[in-house]
């Protein structure tokens, strides 16, 4: 049923009631980028007979989740390394509740590739080294979130978490720096002990 419900909205109804109805959440729960979606890609398909074909209107939510796999391992290489992001990238893959999803005509899975993405900017944005990069990235995350909160509303539970990973970030780049002046320190005032022994067996010989 919830199926026939996204093709309804996304090939019944036009762009121009569709958007005002799904925006409100008045008459439909869920926001209408997922119905525009799967609606671009039925006039996709319609030129080739395909546009009420069962497996190939699902193509859209495979298609999104070899997005998704991407995002992971992206994410994960940039965070922990290249090993890290295969296997990362393996699990996405072979997710039971992924696979189900991405065959489904709902807003699940598209949901799902924003928010991935909208981590992926954000890691660029934390670790870009000059400002016009990181701009670009804020903006990448800014607007895959946008289309997650309007594809699926439980997308909004990104945001509290992604506060959370700032805040970890801060805390650990605080901590870094601050270990990094302790070691340079340490290292200061070792080399000054070494300096004034050198310059007392200096002086002690010359007596």
């Amino acid at each position: 049923f919830d199926e026939a419900v996204s093709l309804r909205w996304a090939i019944a109804e036009g762009i121009d009631y569709m958007w005002p109805t799904t925006f409100r959440l008045v008459e439909e729960k869920h926001p209408p980028v997922y119905y525009t979606l799967l609606k671009i890609w039925h006039y996709l398909l319609a030129p080739f007979g395909l546009g009420m074909n069962d497996a190939a209107l699902r193509a859209l939510g495979s298609l999104l989740g070899v997005l998704t796999v991407v995002g992971v391992l992206l994410l994960a290489t940039r965070i922990s390394g290249r090993t890290t992001g295969l296997l990362a990238a393996l699990l996405t893959a072979l997710s039971p509740v992924l696979v189900w999803y991405s065959q489904e005509l709902r807003m699940f899975q598209p949901a799902t590739t924003f928010v991935v993405w909208a981590a992926y900017f954000l890691a660029r944005a934390w670790q870009a080294d000059s400002l016009r990069p990181r701009l670009l990235w804020w903006l990448g995350l800014v607007m895959a979130l946008d289309l997650a909160l309007y594809t699926y509303l439980f997308s909004a539970f990104m945001l509290p978490s992604a506060g959370l990973g700032l805040a970890a970030l801060c805390v650990f780049a605080m901590l870094r720096h601050r270990s990094a002046q302790v070691h340079e320190l340490r290292l200061t005032r070792r080399d000054k002990r070494y300096s004034s022994r050198e310059t007392a067996q200096g002086t002690d010989s010359l007596s």
